[in-house]
């Protein structure tokens, strides 16, 4: 039986990278005195490439961001974070070349 070829991200195996998120809101419609305009949200995602343990993680500022707005800005943020990730996993098995 064959193995499938697992898909590769700029020489990173797309097996080997882990995602997630979190974030904050504040204001909003658990409290009656502060009005939707004071509703404010904020998120951070990281990229982690598992067998190197190494980590990067970016933020978006605190502000307010409709669905399509925060789905627009973490995308963004992904992609960055994604391209950034080989480099810094080069830095840390100390490759030359990156």
């Amino acid at each position: 039986m064959k193995r499938q070829k697992r898909e590769m991200h700029l020489g990173l195996a797309t097996d080997d990278i882990a995602w997630g998120e979190g974030g904050s809101r504040t204001g909003g419609s658990a409290s009656a005195r502060v009005g939707r305009a004071a509703a404010r949200t904020s998120r951070t995602v990281y990229v982690e490439h598992i067998p190197t343990k190494v980590r990067l993680e970016g933020a978006i500022e605190e502000g307010n961001y409709s669905k399509k707005e925060m789905k627009l800005l973490r995308d963004k943020l992904r992609k960055k974070l994604l391209n950034d990730l080989p480099a810094a996993v080069a830095r840390k098995l100390r490759t030359p070349g990156r």
